[in-house]
């Protein structure tokens, strides 16, 4: 046994050799020789060993993580080698860390550009075909090349999608529907399938206009949620303490092809009418929004209804219309480098029927760390202290970890990259679930680990 002594710990290491050959190497060169050799070797190894039980110790101390169900992996692609393992091979309910799959399969389908429609144009009229495009009017994204093309048009044929899509995904919470982060998927998203109210200095605004007679402001004391709609009707009620109260709401519509119609004509001051999907193939492609700013975002601010519609749309490129089968045909096609079988019901994450490891989530991460360059995954991933999902947790100057959060009730993952200060950029997976604890008191151990993972390797 020897004892290894550094500014963090003193603690007995086990070096272990083959009997024989200890027998021999003491008798030649006598034991104190030995030892000497042995923890020269240890010492020249990185001490990989006193790291692990660092880290691994504070794991196991936090009176936080011991209370649930804690998963940790952390690799070094530069070595290919997995420096801590804990429950790596178990499964968790990931929430948002589905949003990483959903990322590297957009990296996987789409070039520059993301397609919005396929179309004929004809002198007469434009026969669009949808490719959910969730970026279509959406307020997030100013420049929007298809409405310009869609402009002036005298007449719009929308091809119509006969094949189901439901509005909501597997597992979700159906009396999630009037928050803003549940709002409706569709062939044909317009206007991110929101409403948007805003008051500013006195002006109310409601984006898009059309809703402007559906919408009533109600003062004094809300009796629950700011924003308010019956489960089928599109009629909202705003709750505002103070007529001059500067404000700003967002809250799906119940969508529907009357609705879609109505907004468009709305909007573009056009005829738009719904066709049935014969005769010529719409096989001219219209391109909106950059892949990397619309996937950015999407991971960044941890956009739901992005994300469940980028996975619609990789479906449609590879010609399918139900999202259940084309997930089942990227996990067969993702067999040769993902470890572990994965339950994959939705693109966000919102489906509490998720269920993926640890190490897993390693081998998609390593996958866009071995594809994509190193100033792309930085502005994918939330920078910690600096953007996105991480603004106020890991701070540093530079940040050090480019992650994405993964949140519901009782569940906290974070995945991503870390870069030590040797210079080293490491991959992991740090999943909790069912805490009962808060979910601050969570990311504050979370942090003590990631910083001294950082200091130490």
């Amino acid at each position: 046994m020897i004892f290894i002594v550094t500014k963090f710990v003193a603690m007995p290491i086990r070096l272990t050799i083959p009997h024989k050959l200890n027998c021999y190497l003491v008798q030649v060169y006598g034991k104190k020789h030995v030892l000497w050799a042995l923890l020269i070797i240890f010492i020249a190894s990185g001490c990989q060993p006193l790291r692990k039980i660092q880290v691994n110790r504070m794991i196991k101390k936090s009176e936080v993580l011991v209370s649930h169900f804690t998963g940790f992996c952390l690799f070094d692609p530069s070595e290919n080698t997995y420096l801590i393992r804990k429950n790596e091979n178990l499964n968790f309910t990931p929430a948002s860390n589905m949003k990483i799959l959903t990322a590297y399969t957009c990296l996987e389908s789409f070039g520059d550009s993301i397609p919005a429609f396929g179309y004929i144009d004809h002198t007469d009229s434009l026969v669009i075909r949808p490719l959910g495009d969730p970026s279509f009017l959406h307020p997030v994204f100013k420049s929007q090349p298809a409405f310009e093309f869609f402009r002036g048009r005298k007449r719009i044929l929308i091809q119509r999608n006969n094949d189901p899509l439901s509005a909501y995904g597997p597992g979700w919470a159906w009396d999630d529907f009037q928050y803003n982060f549940q709002a409706e998927r569709s062939w044909f998203p317009i206007y991110g399938n929101t409403v948007r109210i805003l008051n500013l200095n006195d002006t109310l605004e409601v984006i898009p206009r059309f809703f402007e007679d559906y919408v009533q402001i109600q003062y004094g004391t809300r009796p629950g949620n700011y924003v308010s709609r019956d489960i089928k009707y599109n009629l909202f009620n705003i709750w505002i303490e103070d007529e001059h109260e500067d404000f700003e709401r967002e809250i799906p519509f119940d969508y529907d092809d009357e609705l879609l119609l109505q907004l468009l004509e709305d909007t573009l001051h056009t005829e738009v009418t719904l066709i049935d999907s014969t005769g010529a193939h719409p096989d001219q492609i219209l391109y909106n929004q950059s892949t990397l700013d619309v996937v950015s975002y999407m991971m960044q601010t941890s956009d739901n209804f992005l994300a469940e519609q980028l996975l619609i749309q990789a479906a449609l490129q590879a010609g399918y219309s139900d999202p259940d089968q084309f997930r089942a045909y990227k996990l067969m096609q993702w067999e040769s480098f993902n470890p572990n079988p994965i339950q994959w019901h939705d693109g966000s994450g919102l489906s509490r029927y998720n269920l993926i490891t640890p190490l897993s989530l390693i081998s998609f991460l390593n996958r866009i760390y071995m594809t994509e360059d190193w100033q792309t995954i930085k502005s994918i991933f939330p920078a910690g202290g600096h953007s996105g999902t991480l603004t106020n947790w890991y701070y540093s100057d530079p940040p050090f970890v480019f992650a994405k959060t993964g949140t519901l009730s009782n569940n906290h993952n974070l995945s991503g990259y870390l870069v030590t200060d040797s210079g080293k950029t490491l991959i992991f997976s740090l999943m909790n679930n069912n805490y009962v604890s808060n979910t601050a008191d969570v990311k504050q151990e979370m942090s003590k680990i990631l910083f001294r993972i950082k200091k130490i390797y």
